[in-house]
């Protein structure tokens, strides 16, 4: 017999989800640790984030469930900085989740647009300066187009994060979740 690894509960051999936490279990199945689908793991990455939802007084997400949302907006992440009360833990850990997301958006932004002008900038001037080809163009346009997809991932954050906020969680972000810049 064999015990869930996040909860405790008695499993049988062969289980590959706690029927108590629904948490996948490691080296279960025919495939090993290694071998599994990216978008499982991406989704357990997901989903394991930590819950302190537990920690928070209910009246408290009820009060300041606008606040968190807004947290998730860009730049309105500053409404609940500022108008919600100091004392709501609920708002203060979604604006904190809000500040970081919008922080990291931000500097991958700046970078992204350094990257885009000194690659476009040198091609752009062959081209119409001295002889050079469209075709000069193509390798900029790819990273571009790439480097702006990836963009997606704060997009995805952000709706995460009105989710957890929406339904009461208190559940961190994934990749940038510990990071704590409010108290």
């Amino acid at each position: 017999m064999t015990y869930c690894y996040k909860c405790g509960a008695k499993l049988d051999e062969g289980t590959i989800f706690c029927p108590s936490c629904g948490t996948r279990q490691p080296n279960t199945g025919s495939k090993s640790e290694s071998e599994g689908n990216i978008f499982d793991k991406v989704k357990d990455t997901i989903k394991d984030t930590p819950d302190y939802s537990s920690q928070i007084d209910p009246r408290d997400v009820n009060d300041n469930k606008l606040f968190a949302i807004l947290a998730y907006f860009g730049l309105l992440v500053l409404v609940p900085i500022f108008a919600a009360p100091k004392k709501s833990r609920y708002a203060r850990f979604h604006a904190n989740q809000g500040l970081v997301l919008m922080i990291f958006d931000a500097v991958y932004n700046v970078i992204t647009s350094i990257i885009n002008t000194a690659l476009g900038l040198p091609r752009l001037i062959s081209i119409f300066g001295n002889g050079g080809t469209v075709g000069d163009l193509v390798l900029p346009s790819i990273v571009s187009t790439v480097l702006s997809l990836f963009s997606i991932v704060f997009l995805v954050l952000s709706v995460i994060g009105i989710i957890n906020a929406a339904t009461g969680k208190c559940k961190e972000l994934p990749i940038i979740g510990k990071i704590r810049l409010l108290k």
